[in-house]
Parts: structure tokens; sequence; C-alpha cells
């Protein structure tokens, strides 16, 4: 990631950490308790296809969740 681009993916998953309490939610689903390490696009997933057609709602803080890497994969 470049400048610009690292900055607004750096605020939305701010936002998301403090409105999730740092939690992930794959693992709150599963009973478990994780930290946030990435974030996860929850409703529209990240293709090609996708990010032409929803270009603003692919990034979308509405599109992304906050997830630990381990629950993730």
């Amino acid at each position: 990631m470049k400048g610009k681009e690292k900055e607004r993916h750096m605020s939305r998953f701010n936002a998301i950490y403090r409105n999730q309490n740092g939690w992930c939610a794959i693992a709150e689903s599963l009973d478990k308790v994780a930290e946030i390490t990435e974030l996860h696009h929850a409703h529209i997933h990240n293709t090609k296809p996708n990010r032409k057609r929803f270009p603003l709602l692919i990034n979308s803080l509405w599109n992304l969740y906050g997830v630990n890497h381990h629950y993730h994969m």
C-alpha cells in the first residue's frame, strides 16, 4: 500500500476496531475471544467484477468486519 491508500486503510481499521471493541467477529460467533488483526470483506467479496460494479461499497465500513487472521483462515 502507498501513502493515501495506507492512511485510508488504517482509518477504516481503527474505526472498525473501535466499533467492535477490538474483538474478532468470527471468533465471537464461535464463543471465542481474539483480537482483530485484519479486515474482511463480508457482504460484497473483494473480486475483480465486484470492484468494478461496487467501487464505493467494497471498502466501505458497511462491508468490512474486523477479524483475527487465525479465525479468518
